[in-house]
Parts: structure tokens; sequence; C-alpha cells
């Protein structure tokens, strides 16, 4: 699930420092998720909030799996 956040934030062409900075998510946090360390669809609405505003996208956007 975290490689949907990862294929968002790079085709905005941001970096996972960009991404925190402007979600107010840690860089950890996203790494997290990213490498499937942490996962996404187990974090607060906030969180999820954030990072769809940031990526300007639907927080389903973010869940939903990228190979369907």
């Amino acid at each position: 699930m975290g490689l949907n956040l990862k294929i968002m934030r790079e085709r905005r062409e941001m970096s996972q420092a960009d991404l925190a900075k402007i979600s107010h998510v840690s860089k950890r946090t996203i790494q997290d998720y990213e490498q499937g360390k942490a996962r996404i669809d187990g974090a607060q609405i906030e969180t999820l909030a954030k990072l769809a505003n940031a990526l300007t996208c639907g927080i389903t956007d973010i869940l939903d799996d990228p190979e369907l």
C-alpha cells in the first residue's frame, strides 16, 4: 500500500523531505509507509488527510492498490 504513496509522490517530482515539509508528516513516517515497515491503511485519518492534501489527491487514492 505504501507503494502507491511513493508512486504519487514521485509523479509530482517530490522527495520524501518535500512531502514531509508540505504535509507536516515526518520523513521517517513517510519512509516507513513507502518501505512497508508501517501499514498506511492503519494510519490515523489526520495523517492520511495531510498526505492527501499535500499530494492534491483523495485519501482513497493513497490507499487503493496501484496494481488494480
